[in-house]
């Protein structure tokens, strides 16, 4: 959270937190109870919200990971390190409750 620029120049306004953010999402689905967080892997941790009832909301947080999206491909070094403990797209499906055959025609 806090002011967003491009490359320290230009202000991009005031911007909400990742876990400001997901806990407003909570909000917007109607979720009054707190969070639960646990260690997925040894550099994740998962926020969660739910209620009966409602959507949930999760937030994957990633220890020391850089500004790129999880999967199993090595990254340029101006982008930060990336994590092979899980890959975005899997756990996107999984959260949605996809499958591959949903995809087909």
């Amino acid at each position: 959270g806090g002011e967003a620029s491009l490359w320290g120049s230009e202000s991009r306004g005031e911007v909400l937190s990742a876990v400001d953010s997901a806990a407003y999402f909570a909000r917007r689905n109607g979720i009054s109870t707190g969070p639960v967080t646990e260690r997925r892997f040894e550099d994740v941790e998962v926020t969660r919200w739910s209620e009966q009832g409602r959507e949930p909301v999760e937030l994957w947080s990633v220890e020391g990971m850089g500004h790129v999206v999880p999967s199993p491909h090595d990254f340029p070094p101006q982008l930060g390190s990336g994590t092979r403990s899980f890959i975005a797209a899997e756990a996107v499906t999984h959260f949605w409750g996809l499958s591959p055959a949903t995809f087909e025609g």
